[in-house]
């Protein structure tokens, strides 16, 4: 059987960055979801042809045991997940999560503290995460993308990586996006078998997720 196709469901899992919490407190005041989902991508911005998966259940933070910097006095304040959109079984695969913390200055505060190119640990331990159903993924490499001026704040980080099974082993590639701006942060999230995901793709949709920041 083909790789790609045993691995569709279990490169959803990966594309997101998973760990531990970033240190501080939360508070999901009813204005904080809302406003964290108004900046997720939706169906309409990948375009026909996509299909798609529910979003996590539980949105997926930003750190991880790797790498989790702590940030005393942070008040998340909202958070969400998009659906996982997939354009075939070999990807693109796109998803999207949001947050919300309380001022600007908090805002600032993660940036500065947490997307960092500290941050490739946990983007590649997602990658490894998503290890499961007879498909494990591995890191081969790891590096920081150059972005066009898509946001004030912006930083793009890139894993190369192999699934293998059984019979078979590919290429995989996944890239994160992540934009800040105000008390609003978000990470896009863009995976594929054998060939790396378009840059005019992941640029458009995160020029999307960029105007959809309130400051």
């Amino acid at each position: 059987m083909d790789l790609r196709l045993i691995a569709v469901t279990t490169v959803a899992a990966a594309i997101v960055i998973t760990g531990s919490a970033v240190a501080g407190s939360s508070t999901l005041s009813t204005p904080g979801p809302a406003l964290a989902r108004s900046a997720l991508l939706r169906r309409t911005d990948v375009g026909r042809g996509w299909s798609s998966q529910p979003p996590p259940r539980h949105v997926p933070p930003l750190t991880c045991p790797q790498f989790s910097p702590r940030l005393h006095g942070v008040v998340e304040t909202g958070a969400a997940g998009s659906p996982t959109f997939a354009q075939s079984s070999s990807g693109p695969f796109v998803s999207s999560v949001a947050y919300v913390y309380k001022t600007a200055a908090q805002g600032a505060s993660v940036w500065g503290r947490v997307v960092t190119p500290g941050l490739l640990r946990c983007v590649a331990q997602s990658l490894v995460n998503g290890s499961g159903q007879g498909v494990r993924f591995t890191v081969d490499r790891k590096h920081l993308l150059t972005l066009a001026s898509i946001a004030d704040r912006r930083r793009g980080y890139r894993i190369i990586g192999t699934a293998t099974s059984t019979y078979q082993q590919i290429g995989v590639y996944l890239d994160e996006v992540v934009l800040e701006r105000g008390r609003m942060l978000a990470a896009l999230s863009f995976s594929s078998f054998s060939v790396a995901p378009a840059r005019s793709l992941e640029l458009r949709l995160a020029r999307t997720v960029a105007q959809r920041l309130q400051p």
